[in-house]
């Protein structure tokens, strides 16, 4: 009688597992069918920790992410008669939530498992993307080109694939690799004062600046209807020896006039 009860009560427990996963599955598409990824893939992540449920269960394979791809080619048509285990699908569309939210480093490690399973042909293309991405070339070059020889590659993304590979190769040309500058605020005091400052160059050497600004002091013909903060006019800077900037000076009339003076 014991042992009678502890089965039904296993089979109890199971049965709501069960429910519960159907649950989590519905709202997870719902919200992918919604453009609300990172919801979606809080309830796919549900449903996987516990994959016992979803060994005995088959869904079609584009079932939500047919139609929300955006794919160059609006005709393409799900297989209806081939079926994949829940736990790819499940796995695939986590893929495809990372991707759509620009989580390219979990989105490289999530389609290299299921591009490895190969319930979805196009989660290969997917993987090369993703590896593009984080900027691993190379590696998304071989990706590429393994969706490339694949027999069961998309039109339009293998079209997507040899662009990319393109745009790797260019990527790995260490003559199309331009430095890298650090951009820090300059001096809030002299620069960056007012309601705008903009446009600023060089005027004859590396220690001089013009710039254009709107701010108090600009040059106005009738003080009661006009604010300079409103009205832009041409200044300029010079380096101090111990390299700070020193008094802004406006280049007043003619330079300036009553109205906007723009870029040096």
């Amino acid at each position: 009688m014991k042992r009678f009860f502890s089965i039904l009560f296993v089979m109890a427990v199971f049965g709501v597992n069960a429910q519960s996963k159907k649950v989590w599955l519905y709202y997870a598409d719902g919200f992918y069918k919604k453009g609300d990824y990172a919801s979606a893939l809080d309830y796919y992540a549900k449903i996987l920790d516990d994959s016992t449920v979803l060994k005995s269960s088959w869904v079609l394979p584009y079932d939500a992410s047919i139609g929300n791809q955006k794919l160059d080619n609006k005709e393409v048509n799900a297989d209806s008669t081939r079926k994949v285990k829940l736990k790819d699908y499940v796995e695939h569309q986590i893929a495809m939530c990372y991707k759509n939210t620009y989580d390219y480093p979990h989105a490289v490690a999530q389609f290299k498992k299921t591009s490895d399973k190969g319930s979805y042909p196009d989660d290969k293309f997917m993987y090369a993307e993703a590896l593009m991405n984080v900027k691993r070339y190379a590696e998304a070059v071989e990706g590429f080109e393994n969706y490339l020889t694949s027999d069961q590659k998309n039109d339009s993304l293998a079209k997507a694939a040899q662009r990319h590979m393109t745009g790797c190769f260019y990527a790995m040309d260490s003559s199309n690799i331009k430095p890298n500058y650090q951009v820090k605020l300059a001096d809030t005091a002299i620069f960056n004062k007012g309601t705008a400052s903009f446009a600023p160059m060089w005027w004859g050497s590396t220690k001089k600046l013009i710039f254009t600004s709107a701010r108090v002091g600009g040059v106005l013909i009738d003080p009661e209807k006009q604010q300079s903060e409103y009205l832009c006019d041409l200044y300029w800077v010079e380096m101090e020896n111990d390299s700070t900037w020193g008094k802004v000076h406006n280049f007043g009339r003619p330079v300036n006039s009553a109205q906007h003076d723009a870029a040096g």
